[in-house]
């Protein structure tokens, strides 16, 4: 339901980004749609990000409620 809110609150669709060791916090994502954006290393980490985004539907205008 809140993937499906946050598509009705925007017309740009939703970004997360996950560590890269989070395999469950992957596998989550990428079943409800979102696909890989970027992978980033912050100064000083050695476990990098990955940005992942989940388009809004085709048509979709968004609302705002």
């Amino acid at each position: 339901r809140s993937l499906a809110r946050g598509l009705q609150l925007s017309n740009e669709g939703i970004e997360t980004h996950i560590l890269a060791t989070n395999e469950d916090g992957l596998r989550f994502a990428k079943a409800h749609g979102f696909t890989e954006v970027e992978t980033y290393l912050l100064p000083g980490d050695t476990i990098p990000f990955i940005e992942l985004r989940l388009e809004p539907p085709l048509g979709s205008t968004g609302r705002r409620p």
